[in-house]
């Protein structure tokens, strides 16, 4: 399913993954899980949140879901397919080069040239998202700019957009606590008005696997 998306779904989902790679995926892990425990649960938590994503997708039609993934190789497509085994209104797209903001950016453009009217992106590590979390976000992108959902970290797992502004994701410090303050921030200088949801729990660090559940 690789390849341009339908530009008919007007809602686009961008979910933002690592391939399970011993070494590359969930790297702050390895000290207390070991490279192969460390690129299990990473593999655990993308597989949750591609059910989260089809129980969202079955709720609203008009959704796509581009899976932007990242890789330590370069790996031919059939394994990327027969790790993520996308569905209908699915499709597979290699993450750009640069740091989180300029994949971010790239992504973000990519769906609004398409067509899209709501982007919202997500990474794969917060366990306790759900669809209704999901469908929330973009419903609530007809009374907002900016939909974040916050992360217990300081992070964001979810960010949706009606329109693209590129000060969201340029001068942010990625993968510190302060990344939901700033990313308010730049909202709040570019006068876009914003609305939180819930706030929920990444998996990153040995510390946060006590919140882990099967």
């Amino acid at each position: 399913m690789q390849g341009p998306f339908a530009s008919k779904h007007t809602h686009h989902l961008l979910l933002f993954t690592k391939y399970p790679a011993p070494g590359f995926a969930k790297t702050r892990l390895i000290p207390v899980k070991g490279p192969d425990g460390a690129a299990l649960i990473s593999n655990q938590l993308t597989q949750k949140t591609l059910q989260t994503v089809a129980r969202f997708q079955q709720h609203d039609p008009n959704a796509q879901t581009i899976i932007h993934y990242a890789t330590h190789e370069v790996l031919p497509i059939s394994k990327i397919e027969e790790w993520i085994q996308p569905r209908e209104r699915q499709s597979l797209c290699l993450q750009r080069n640069g740091d989180l903001g300029a994949r971010l950016i790239a992504a973000f453009e990519n769906s609004f040239k398409r067509g899209a009217m709501k982007v919202v992106v997500i990474g794969s590590d917060a366990p306790d998202l759900t669809e209704s979390i999901l469908l929330n976000s973009f419903a609530l992108l007809d009374e907002a700019d900016v939909v974040v959902g916050p992360a217990v970290d300081g992070g964001y797992y979810l960010l949706g957009l009606r329109q693209m502004n590129r000060k969201l994701f340029t001068s942010i410090p990625w993968s510190t606590s302060t990344v939901f303050r700033d990313t308010m921030a730049a909202a709040e200088s570019s006068d876009l008005s914003t609305k939180m949801l819930p706030k929920l729990r990444d998996i990153d660090t040995p510390e946060d696997l006590q919140y882990l559940t099967a």
